[in-house]
């Protein structure tokens, strides 16, 4: 990547495993970058990349120690955003709600916040507080709940390419939910 001048971190799936999240193991090594690559296959390993248009704050990258160096890897807290901006390329949204089962526990309530204060789109924020409450953690969403009812969002949809007629509005994140989550047993 160094050779390439191209930004790089380790995430989504991929990250998740490294912090615990196993439960799903992905069939493929995950890479968001700034700049469009085609996946690469070396001997058994897959390696899919992500076009990412804002790259994160260097606070939610961390480094993990490898064979030939170093790779940027992206924080719990980022981990968990990128999943829900890309559920649907990673498996949709009962799978995130799987990793998420896990990788809650490595979340920080004021990591996750710094990381919500940061993002663009807060419709990605909305779903991802509301997924984090249905499979266990709403204490480590208090202060993202806040920070959301600040910037009075506007309601979205939970899976977004369904419809949202009759479905219930979850006030506490403004979220029709149009899809009913559950979480593998794990």
């Amino acid at each position: 990547m160094e050779y390439l001048d191209v930004r790089y971190y380790v995430g989504l799936l991929s990250a998740a495993a490294i912090w615990g999240a196993s439960h799903q193991k992905p069939q493929e090594f995950q890479v968001l970058t700034n700049v469009q690559l085609r996946p690469i296959r070396v001997k058994i390993l897959k390696i899919r990349f992500f076009k990412k248009a804002h790259f994160p704050d260097p606070l939610f990258l961390g480094q993990q120690k490898t064979e030939t160096g170093y790779m940027r890897i992206s924080n719990p807290e980022l981990t968990a955003l990128d999943l829900m901006k890309y559920a649907k390329a990673v498996g949709g949204l009962h799978l995130v709600a799987t990793v998420f089962a896990e990788l809650g526990r490595s979340i920080d309530p004021q990591r996750l916040l710094n990381v919500a204060r940061k993002e663009k789109t807060l419709a990605s924020v909305q779903r991802l507080g509301l997924m984090l409450d249905n499979v266990g953690f709403k204490a480590k969403t208090k202060d993202i709940a806040e920070f959301l009812r600040e910037k009075n969002t506007r309601p979205v949809s939970l899976e977004p390419g369904l419809h949202k007629k009759n479905s219930p509005l979850i006030k506490k994140w403004n979220i029709y939910e149009n899809l009913r989550i559950e979480a593998d047993e794990l």
